[in-house]
């Protein structure tokens, strides 16, 4: 587990609404966010809650850091634990830093490889107002972290750092950018060399051959590479400082002479091979392209923006000109330039209004993005190189509900319904509420396990390793996945021998079943030989097969009729139980029993009535007299 700050660098451009529209954001993904919770605020909704928070934190005039704390908590690869253990180890991390009775909206993420929850915090208390700034808070996320791990049996993760905030920072923009950093291109061409380096002059010359330059800057020393980029001394190590190496090398000596340069830094990608030096000149071709089209597109805005301001103004100088040429008061005049002036005013800020529109989606449309953002986006489209590359890294957790094979295909295509990638080259499939993670060496269910996303969990073992499968979790996982395929009769076999032992028993009982039902049907009169054939017999014949009414050609089809069971091997009675031809069928008359006179109110007594008038339904019709009147006359 690791839990850390991430502080805002511009505290102007600090806002809680804005923070936690970002970490609610699905941008277009379904498995991006997860449970969002609200602490210590009345209202329930994201929106509403951040508005209230800052009303809160309105109520502070004096405070002029950060009014809100942003906090990252991830796990290991594979971990997933239940939404009550987050929860839990939710409130105890931010109870360990003074935060507990202040309010707070939390996110999960799901979009990545490391399961992780956003806190956005709000340090002004919602009782007295005073913000309250944690002192040294990674010491207590270290402890805090420590306890919560053999609490909850979570992975174990070093919480002691062994590098320098400058490394630290270095990796962190390898993984983001996936471009690799001078730090590590330094210590990894030249760093042994420096320490064997005895005067000033031999160092000059290791670095120089690197096109790597060593400079004074300040109290201390930074290396600047030919491209232009610098780094503190320091940061390779604390041998190299300007006082430790004054104490060996003795006082500072710059360069003096020209060196050969061998080979130099130049922004990479951390991939090596054919391929990644394709793509990556792709990515600069498009960079630049991009680049240029934003530029052009802007001046055409920029131009069309002065364009219609100046028709604003030429059209107020004429309502000005026209005004002078009126007959009327000084104040009526006055009252004109003054609407005159409105108008423009109102007609230039919609100018700037539309501009300024404009200008951001053009921005948004051409922005330039991180090689390991370009990767990501081009795998979401079908790249199978850019994939391949994004999963250069190996993992070094398996998951603990996965499907993986000894045989791997690496040439199968992406399907067009997947969710999302990570920029580990994790690919997250979302077949309703389940999820399938496919990281290329094996292929897991995340969470929202279910038969149909189990089957198309199998399926997509099926193509990525072939048909001998290898289940990785819990005895009730393998239950489940055995089941499915027997219930689907899936074409694969299992890597585990009692596991495969008991999908051919399955399978076998199961077909044990459908050979009785179909049996079964045959003596009842209601099965068929074969799929496409029916068998039937004739009195004094041997069995023999009928071809089937859809085989004949279609000039040559009879009409059968509706609801006609299925002919089995023995015909049934001529004319038994059918109605269909009731006028071939013979009657018999029973005639026993007595004769009998009845009434003729006798039908009130039985089942058939006569049909009984209902004159309270009838509207009476004037200058029409009834029957009894006419009888009268």
């Amino acid at each position: 587990m690791i839990i850390r700050h991430i502080p805002m660098d511009s505290i102007k451009k600090s806002k809680f609404t804005n923070l936690v529209r970002y970490i609610t954001n699905g941008q277009g993904k379904q498995e991006r966010v997860g449970k969002i919770r609200i602490s210590n605020c009345s209202s329930v909704d994201p929106h509403w809650a951040a508005l209230e928070v800052e009303a809160t934190q309105s109520r502070n005039k004096r405070a002029q850091g950060d009014k809100s704390y942003h906090l990252l908590i991830s796990f290991a690869k594979g971990e997933c634990p239940e939404s009550e253990v987050l929860r839990t180890i939710e409130e105890k991390v931010v109870g360990s830093i003074g935060f507990s009775a202040h309010q707070r909206i939390s996110t999960v993420h799901h979009d990545t490889d490391n399961l992780h929850i956003h806190v956005a915090i709000n340090k002004i208390h919602p009782i007295h107002f005073t913000m309250k700034e944690p002192y040294q808070a990674y010491k207590q996320f270290s402890k805090v972290a420590i306890q919560l791990e053999d609490e909850f049996s979570l992975i174990k993760t070093n919480h002691q750092g062994k590098k320098s905030r400058a490394e630290n920072r270095a990796d962190d923009m390898e993984h983001h950018a996936g471009i690799e950093s001078l730090i590590n291109w330094v210590k990894r061409h030249c760093l042994d060399t420096l320490r064997e380096c005895r005067d000033w002059a031999s160092l000059h010359d290791t670095l120089a051959a690197h096109d790597l330059a060593l400079r004074l800057r300040g109290n201390g020393l930074i290396v600047e590479s030919g491209f232009g980029i610098s780094i503190k001394a320091s940061s390779l190590s604390r041998e190299f400082s300007k006082k430790k190496l004054e104490d060996r090398l003795g006082p500072f000596q710059p360069l003096h002479r020209e060196i050969s340069i061998n080979q130099s830094y130049a922004l990479r990608p951390l991939q090596q091979g054919i391929k990644a030096n394709s793509l990556y000149k792709k990515y600069l071709v498009e960079k630049e392209t991009h680049y240029k089209l934003m530029r052009d597109k802007l001046v055409v805005l920029r131009d069309k923006k002065n364009r219609l301001i100046e028709q604003a103004k030429t059209k107020g100088k004429l309502k000005r000109a026209t005004v002078k040429l009126v007959n009327g008061s000084r104040e009526e005049k006055k009252l004109l330039y003054e609407s005159i002036h409105q108008s423009l005013k109102n007609d230039i800020r919609q100018v700037m209004k539309h501009y300024r529109q404009d200008c951001k989606y053009e921005v948004e449309r051409y922005k330039s993005c991180t090689w390991a953002d370009w990767l990501q986006k081009k795998a979401e489209k079908g790249d199978e190189d850019a994939l391949t590359l994004m999963r250069y890294n190996p993992q070094t957790h398996a998951r603990q509900y996965a499907l993986s094979g000894h045989t791997k295909n690496s040439t199968i295509s992406l399907s067009k319904t997947i969710d999302s990638v990570t920029k580990e080259g994790t690919v997250i499939h979302k077949i309703k509420t389940c999820t399938i993670r496919d990281t290329g060496r094996e292929i897991s269910i995340s969470k929202g396990a279910s038969p149909e996303g189990l089957k198309e969990a199998l399926l997509l073992a099926k193509k990525r390793f072939g048909n001998c499968i290898a289940v990785n979790g819990s005895a009730l996982f393998k239950q489940a996945i055995l089941m499915v395929a027997v219930r689907y009769e899936l074409d694969i076999k299992f890597d585990d021998y009692g596991l495969e032992l008991q999908r051919q028993h399955l399978l076998s009982i199961a077909g044990d079943r459908n050979e009785q039902s179909r049996r079964a049907g045959l003596i009842h009169g209601r099965g068929t030989g074969r799929s496409n054939e029916i068998v039937a017999t004739t009195p004094g014949s041997k069995r023999h097969r009928i071809k089937p009414v859809y085989s004949l050609p279609a000039t040559t089809r009879t009409r059968t009729k509706s609801n006609v069971g299925r002919t089995g091997q023995c015909p049934p009675p001529e004319n038994n139980n059918r109605l269909r031809v009731l006028s071939e069928l013979p009657v018999v008359q029973l005639t026993g029993g007595s004769k009998m006179l009845l009434q003729t109110h006798v039908h009130d007594q039985l089942e058939r009535k006569r049909t009984q008038p209902d004159n309270s339904l009838r509207r009476p019709i004037p200058h029409l007299s009834s029957t009894k009147e006419r009888k009268k006359r």
